[in-house]
């Protein structure tokens, strides 16, 4: 036995050799940076990289019994965050923690992403070798997926390109019917089972690629006993240890609806042109793009299938005998290539909106399932094995009948060929030690524990804050989850600073919100947070950073600067030396929205560079804020009146130095519908598009709507004509998640006649009109509803006015027909 296994290894030693070298030089520097020291390198861009390496410093702080590996209250301290929904690849996150307890954290890194791929490559090899029974075409075949580009130059994390299981699956269930032996249908479950704790999608892809097979083997041997045996005792292994890890996710139902709904959104389409060029590759792209027509702003990469693959697809489908071996792989294929289209036909760029494509109706007829997968490129999963089975089959069809040598040489030569068409070289990331230099100063401070709030806020930050956490263990008020941020940020939302801070905007001690600031400031005080780390590195113009006008670094090393939460109320300002500013702040005109801008008129002499930074700041709530001087171009004022719908002019007339105010907003775009004119010369203007009706902003009696989740209803006009229903709406504040509002008209008998659903974009101003001319006569009520996009459910609200509450419909005006 020890000597038939050491033949059997020597028999594929071509395998274990060619295949790491093509990994290596595919992925290249990726190998060579894994023997450098003295820089932080990774071979991925794309900014979950941080999330995995907190998965394993997570993973140790639940091994070491700190924390619940399901729940942390490192992050959005002091309420946390529920993990459930999380996709953490387990054996990554346990091989990293083990590695980097030996070699540095980035070495480790680069080294699984190679140790992944030939992962991938040889259980391939695998399953292509005992179908074909030809160690060459087989090679080739696993070179078809190890190396391409979806896991070289798109998707690099492990929860998305560690697929190795999917064949292995295939390869123990393919033998456990066509040899009767349930020992193998054992395996084939223990290993789809255990892919629920490395990534969910490939996981089902799994269920889906094995559902497949199974029809087309069940065909002939439906009527055999053993074949539902091996068919029970897989589904049974993998049902059952798959379900220690779904158990958390279906043990919290908000949890549970929060993580399906995360990813329904608006139909998502993938290029039939990314089947067919790849960007990222230096040799082909120009030609092919300039072969199929592609415009060269298009950016194709994530399915590319080779010309090679797809011409040794056609020599296969060309050899009928071949037919009754091809068919679970061309339909496996077909399924995957059709869903990893999205919902409509793209091409070129060109939406037909039109085409639906298998996932719309998937995604209505299953939203729990189809509609909770992210994109539509992440299907590509599933095609990459049939795709390699199909490619390996015409090459043996060619290649049937030929001289050995002649045979290995023609399938080297197909694999060098599919190697350059593949090759997308990896970009990888460096990371100057500068930038986490702040943590040793940090560890030296008095305070203890040490709790931090990092600034800005934006989404790789908030990632790469998870990074921060696994090099200094430091609780910290906001952090990243996959599927359920918004039940993680509920200390966030609670919180006048960090709501702000979270948008990246400003916030200033003013005397206009010095009582909320100061509030806000204690209440983070008294949870045990201790300093605010401000990363300039990154983006130094980021408006969060401009919150700390007046309080002293307590670290500044031109990276990052570190505040001492205690030193915080030292930036409260004084007043604006500005008057129409200062007076425009407290002023009810001061209604920001989210296209609503700010244009200044005043010297040159009354405001530097630096003043201009803090105005920006001051009014990041505003869509846009423009100073007009002597600097300003006329194309920055163009594309704030192109893109705002209502603009807040501010004039010192006394400082004006004869500007042709007047002709700064122009009147064929907009209508002035309000101005105050104060004594020290301050003038405050409001315009608005002329589409829409003044009396939305210049009633000081308008429907003041403030909803739970944020949004706010300044004011509504309604106005109906025999045929028609015309609405405005004015809204100063609306979400960051999709939300949507529902036009309900329902009849004296509380029937509902009527509804119309329309997206709550960003926007300050919305024009809606509705038919009604189909209505008898009779009264009607017309209700406004909002509701969040991905759960449907209703958001309740307040009417500023009395304070009334209401949880759903709000009525908006009534209407007789008669």
């Amino acid at each position: 036995m020890r000597f038939r296994g050491a033949g059997g290894l020597r028999n594929h030693i071509h395998c274990l050799i060619i295949l790491p070298l093509v990994i290596i030089l595919m992925t290249w520097p990726v190998f060579g940076q894994i023997f450098k020291g003295d820089e932080f390198w990774l071979h991925s861009t794309y900014y979950d990289k941080w999330q995995k390496i907190w998965d394993a410093w997570h993973l140790g702080q639940a091994l070491a019994g700190e924390s619940a590996l399901y729940y942390t209250e490192a992050m959005f301290h002091p309420s946390g965050a529920s993990l459930a929904f999380q996709a953490i690849a387990f054996p990554h996150a346990l091989l990293l923690l083990a590695l980097q307890q030996v070699i540095p954290l980035d070495s480790a890194f680069n080294l699984l992403y190679l140790l992944m791929l030939g992962a991938n490559a040889f259980c391939a090899y695998l399953l292509l070798h005992r179908l074909l029974r030809d160690k060459w075409i087989a090679l080739f075949g696993a070179v078809v997926v190890g190396v391409h580009p979806w896991f070289t130059d798109t998707a690099t994390e492990p929860d998305l390109i560690l697929i190795g299981t999917l064949p292995l699956t295939l390869y123990f269930f393919h033998r456990a019917v066509l040899e009767e032996r349930r020992f193998f249908a054992a395996l084939a479950g223990v290993c789809a089972g255990l892919t629920a704790f490395i990534g969910m999608y490939t996981f089902v892809f799994i269920l889906m690629t094995a559902g497949i097979y199974c029809l087309w083997l069940g065909a002939s041997r439906w009527r055999q006993p053993r074949f539902w045996l091996s068919l029970a005792l897989f589904l049974g292994l993998s049902a059952s240890i798959s379900l220690v890890r779904l158990a958390p996710i279906l043990a919290d139902a908000a949890i549970l609806e929060e993580g399906l709904a995360f990813h329904l959104r608006a139909a998502d389409s993938n290029d039939l042109f990314d089947y067919l060029a790849l960007t990222p590759n230096p040799i082909t792209s120009g030609f092919l793009h300039s072969a199929l027509g592609a415009s060269e702003d298009r950016f194709f990469e994530d399915a590319y299938l080779g010309y090679l693959n797809l011409f040794l697809l056609a020599c296969a489908l060309s050899r009928r005998p071949l037919w009754r071996k091809l068919a679970p792989w061309l339909l496996t294929f077909l399924v995957f290539a059709l869903l990893s289209l999205g919902d409509f036909l793209t091409v070129n760029g060109v939406d037909y909106e039109g085409v639906a494509l298998p996932r719309r109706v998937l995604t209505a007829w299953f939203p729990a399932l189809f509609g909770s997968i992210g994109a539509a490129r992440y299907y590509l999963i599933g095609m990459l094995i049939p795709l390699a089975v199909l490619s390996c089959y015409g090459l043996m069809a060619l290649l049937r009948g030929r001289p050995p040598r002649l045979r290995v040489a023609c399938v080297l030569l197909a694999t060098l060929f599919i190697a350059f068409e593949y090759y997308a070289p990896p970009q990888g990331a460096y990371l100057a030690q500068e930038t986490t230099r702040h943590l040793a100063w940090l560890r030296a401070e008095d305070e203890a524990p040490v709790k931090v709030i990092n600034l800005p806020q934006r989404i790789d930050f908030a990632i790469y804050y998870l990074h921060l956490q696994s090099l200094s263990d430091y609780p910290s008020a906001f952090g990243y989850v996959n599927r359920n941020r918004q039940s993680a940020l509920g200390y966030v939302d609670s919180s006048y600073l960090l709501r702000h801070w979270y948008k990246d905007r400003a916030l200033h001690c003013l005397p206009q919100s010095e009582a909320a600031y100061i509030a806000s400031l204690e209440g983070l005080l008294a949870d045990g947070f201790t300093h605010i780390v401000v990363h300039h590195w990154r983006w130094p113009d980021a408006p969060s950073l401009h919150s700390f006008g007046n309080a002293p670094a307590a670290y500044d090393d031109g990276y990052v600067s570190v505040y001492r939460l205690r030193d915080l109320n030292q930036s409260c300002q004084p007043q604006l030396d500005l008057p129409q500013l200062s007076r425009f702040a407290r002023s009810p005109l001061a209604l920001p929205g989210p296209r609503s801008s700010i244009l200044s008129v005043h010297s040159r002499h009354r405001i530097d560079h630096e003043n201009l930074g803090y105005l920006n700041s001051l009014f990041s709530d505003w869509h846009r804020f423009v100073h007009a001087s002597a600097e300003t171009g006329a194309a920055e004022i163009e594309d704030l009146t192109r893109e705002s719908q209502i603009i807040a002019l501010l004039v010192d007339e006394g400082d004006a130095e004869g500007a042709d105010v007047d002709g700064l907003i122009p009147s064929e775009r907009f209508q002035r519908c309000r101005r105050e004119r104060h004594d020290d010369g301050a003038v405050i203007e409001l315009h608005i598009r002329r589409e829409f009706s003044c009396a939305l902003i210049s009633s000081d009696g308008g429907l003041r709507i403030e909803y739970e989740n944020g949004a706010r209803l300044e004011n509504v006009i309604a106005e109906a004509s025999d045929s028609q229903l015309d609405l405005q709406f004015f809204w100063s504040d609306v979400p960051d998640e999709a939300h949507s509002t529902s036009i309900q008209i329902v009849d004296a008998a509380g029937e509902r006649a009527l509804a119309v659903d329309q997206a709550l974009d960003h926007a300050s101003l919305i024009h809606q009109r509705v038919d009604i001319a189909s209505f008898g006569p009779g009264d009607y009520q017309v209700n406004l509803i909002v509701y969040d996009f991905h759960s449907l459910r209703s958001v309740a609200g307040r009417i500023s006015a009395t304070g009334e509450r209401f949880q759903r419909e709000l009525t908006i005006m009534t209407l007789t027909r008669d």
